[in-house]
């Protein structure tokens, strides 16, 4: 299925040939893709956590997972999958499946939910927000109109202060609101079409705009997901314009090489740089550079990568930032990376050189909770089975 609850049909313009259909690229040739989940993709019996770093390690990009549906229900999985999706870094949103009820009355609700949870579209990651306008169970949604769907978007705007992405299509628009979809002008678009082939989504009349969002299979497979009919989509922008549109920073990848000696050199500033005192650690302040107080933002720092600083998991896996080494190939300012977990257990160091030739233990420096800035003896990644793995960085040279 689509976005839709249980039993409800997918929409019915992605899968009719409707006039206006554009005949351009298959869903494959966008390069940026992404998934759309609810607690039916929890696996049989609906108990079965989503691993978002498994998917966000398989390649996928962005999220979007249901958390509300009508004036009262939330979804039973929501709050965790978003806490999975940030732990994991990947650019996420919550959305509303609007069903029966004034649309002013669904969006408060929407908003209270997401963000109890959390939420609140300014955060580092995070996507405008996204209501889902479709049939259910193949009719319009009750007391549905122009005005109420006004209401809703007016609403959930003025909530998070960002103009919420739109789920709809030509079909809905020509069923439930006459033809005229003028009350989605402005909002960035999400639409469906399956097994269409090239032929993407049909422009949604009085819109103005064509589809940001394609979702082009509701039978798709995620890694990490525990179900074998999963919504996939693709975003029509490059992932800069995904970062962008997720509050990241927008340009993560490095400008300037920088020497293994200027790296340590700026390692060490954050030692004195609080009145002779190290850099506190947060997760959510920034220092006067710009950059992050946690592990990731301090690495990223060092190494001159944009401000407010890559997380653990993208120094981890973004081939653009750094690459897999072996242990006996560590040199100074290579880095150590533990991408498992989440938020509190994830941890980056960067390695000095080693204390003696036994090579059973490292000078690092390290930003760390608890503490902040700091440079001392360890060692992480040398004994068999740690959740340490060596990397260099991309444009660290000696």
């Amino acid at each position: 299925m689509g976005l839709a609850a249980a039993g409800a049909l997918a929409a019915a313009g992605a899968l009719t040939g409707l006039p206006g259909q554009a005949a351009a690229a298959p869903p494959d040739a966008y390069g940026v893709q992404g998934f759309d989940t609810s607690h039916h993709k929890h696996g049989d019996g609906e108990t079965e956590p989503i691993d978002f770093a498994a998917a966000a390690a398989s390649g996928q990009k962005f999220v979007f997972m249901k958390a509300t549906q009508g004036t009262g229900y939330t979804d039973p999985w929501f709050e965790r999958d978003l806490k999975g999706a940030a732990d994991a870094g990947l650019p996420r949103a919550p959305y509303h499946f609007f069903d029966e009820g004034g649309g002013a009355e669904q969006a408060a609700h929407f908003a209270d939910v997401a963000k109890k949870a959390g939420y609140t579209g300014a955060n580092e990651g995070e996507l405008p927000p996204a209501l889902d306008f479709e049939p259910v169970n193949g009719a319009c949604p009750a007391g549905l109109d122009a005005e109420q769907v006004g209401a809703a978007l007016s609403t959930v705007e003025k909530s998070f202060e960002r103009k919420p992405v739109v789920y709809t299509s030509a079909h809905f628009v020509d069923q439930c609101l006459g033809g005229d979809g003028s009350v989605f002008a402005g909002h960035t678009l999400w639409q469906p079409r399956y097994e269409s082939g090239e032929k993407e989504p049909v422009e949604v009349p009085g819109a103005g705009a064509p589809w940001s969002f394609w979702q082009y299979t509701e039978t798709g497979q995620v890694d990490g997901v525990p179900s074998d009919a999963v919504d996939r989509n693709v975003f029509r922008g490059s992932e800069e314009e995904l970062r962008k549109l997720a509050n990241l920073a927008q340009d993560a990848a490095p400008k300037d090489a920088v020497t293994r000696a200027q790296m340590l050199e700026r390692a060490a500033t954050w030692l004195t740089a609080d009145d002779g005192a190290q850099v506190p650690y947060s997760q959510t302040e920034t220092w006067s550079d710009g950059y992050r107080q946690d592990c990731s933002g301090y690495v990223s720092m060092t190494l001159g990568l944009g401000s407010p600083g890559a997380n653990t998991v993208m120094l981890a896996q973004d081939r653009g930032l750094t690459t897999p080494i072996g242990i006996d190939e560590l040199k100074p300012g290579d880095l150590l990376i533990d991408a498992d977990g989440d938020s509190n257990t994830r941890h980056v160091v960067i390695f000095e050189g080693w204390t003696d030739d036994s090579r059973t233990a490292y000078t690092a420096f390290e930003q760390r909770g608890g503490h902040g800035t700091d440079h001392r003896t360890l060692d992480y990644g040398l004994d068999e089975g740690s959740e340490f793995t060596p990397y260099r960085p991309v444009n660290l040279t000696d």
